[in-house]
């Protein structure tokens, strides 16, 4: 039985070598479904064999059967098919000889019995050796597939775990001293260990990403609801102000006739549009977010101004997003200020959009954080989801972001390439 299970593994840690090199080497990205198939493969193999009672032609599977299983993962013959898989079978056999020579060169000699052979005992460190390489070559905590290879590492660490607790000298390693027998079990779960954390590391990486994708997808939600409600407001604004003679008709009409019921109603329904309108561009979404914040806040000195020739051709939720997190940054920074100052200027580049936002700034402000696409805020997480809806949507469009500080005024100049017809 442990023969079997020892050859099956052993085909194992040559595929995952494989999976590995091709991922390290040739940034060849594999089917998740398709490695869930080969570890089922790889499962119902050792069972049917316990069942049989038949040790794994391991020269075989070594030559035939691990060419059509890199083929299945790969899905077509091609000259690049064989480039990978010649190239990554010479890697393993070229590691394989270098290990077998440097355990010559320690005195560490690997038995062969019924209970293991050295060609499952190097096919497990080749592939831990590859494994690290790619960990490292991919910034170690930015690892494409040790997600994927955590389930397989783990059953191949519980199978080897398996061998050294069933041996029938309890030995791995034919040494005169026990001692160092322990030191190698021990280094090996160690390896494991380190493996594990790196994965754990990996994961809480990824989970951050996620919530703060999550994050921003509820944010941005939440944000367009508020945007939309604003324009909505402003645009019975414009109906009220545009039938402002028929308004003031029907109220002395009321009074003619004392029907101070009807009048107070007509009043409450009316009184919401009282809010500070003014149309200061040709386009009426920048003109809702632009007069919202300076009801908002009435004690900066708020400008905008428009020599926009055309229609801006970006879809309304995108541009009102934009406007509302460029005017809603540079309020917060100039609010910090003595002179509390933000100035907004729209213009034609040929068919490209340019929007200047200026702010004073504070004495002690930084503007690295921001080239680099950070925000200055305290809380990074919860924080800065603005900045990067502004980046995502000039990114959208090809666009052009720059930040230069000028006389204790920061200049934010964004360039939106083709979008003005």
């Amino acid at each position: 039985m442990i023969t079997i299970i020892s050859s099956v593994t052993e085909q194992l840690m040559i595929i995952l070598s494989i999976l590995v090199i091709s991922d390290t080497f040739f940034n060849q990205k594999f089917d998740i479904k398709k490695i869930k198939h080969i570890a089922i493969f790889f499962i119902s193999l050792t069972l049917f064999l316990l069942l049989i009672n038949k040790p794994v032609p391991v020269s075989f599977l070594n030559n035939i059967s691990i060419f059509f299983i890199f083929l299945y993962l790969e899905g077509h013959l091609s000259v690049s098919f064989f480039k990978k898989f010649v190239f990554s079978y010479i890697l393993i056999a070229s590691v394989n000889l270098m290990m077998i020579i440097l355990f010559s060169y320690l005195n560490i000699e690997i038995i062969n019995n019924s209970f293991i052979s050295t060609s499952s005992i190097l096919s497990v460190l080749v592939f831990l050796l590859f494994l690290l390489l790619n960990l490292i070559l991919n910034k170690i905590y930015k690892v494409r597939y040790t997600n994927r290879f955590l389930i397989l590492l783990t059953l191949m660490s519980s199978l080897f775990l398996f061998y050294l607790i069933y041996s029938d000298n309890n030995s791995l390693f034919n040494t005169d001293n026990i001692i160092n027998t322990f030191i190698y079990i021990f280094l090996f779960i160690i390896i494991i260990i380190f493996i594990l954390f790196l994965y754990n590391k990996e994961y809480y990486q990824r989970l951050l990403e996620e919530k703060k994708k999550n994050d921003l997808l509820a944010y941005s939600t939440i944000q367009n609801q508020y945007i939309e409600s604003i324009i909505k407001n402003n645009e019975d604004l414009r109906k009220f102000k545009h039938d402002y003679q028929s308004q003031m008709l029907t109220i002395q009409t009321l009074i003619k006739n004392n029907d101070n019921d009807a009048l107070n109603d007509y009043l409450q329904k009316t009184t919401h549009h009282t809010i500070h309108y003014t149309k200061v561009s040709s386009n009426q979404y920048i003109d809702s977010i632009f007069n919202y914040f300076t009801d908002k806040y009435p004690q900066l000195n708020l400008s905008l101004s428009d020599d926009i020739i055309g229609y801006i051709n970006i879809p309304v939720s995108e541009l009102s997003s934009l406007f509302y997190n460029l005017i809603s940054n540079a309020c917060e920074s100039a609010l910090k200020t003595p002179q509390k100052i933000v100035s907004i200027h729209l213009k034609n580049m040929i068919h490209s959009f340019s929007i200047t936002i200026s702010n004073s700034i504070p004495e002690d402000f930084d503007l690295a954080p921001i080239k680099e696409k950070q925000t200055t805020k305290n809380d990074p997480i919860h924080h800065g989801i603005g900045l990067y809806i502004i980046n995502d949507i000039i990114s959208k469009y090809q666009g052009i972001n720059r930040y230069h500080l000028e006389n204790n005024t920061l200049i934010n100049e964004i360039v939106l390439i083709d979008v003005i017809k």
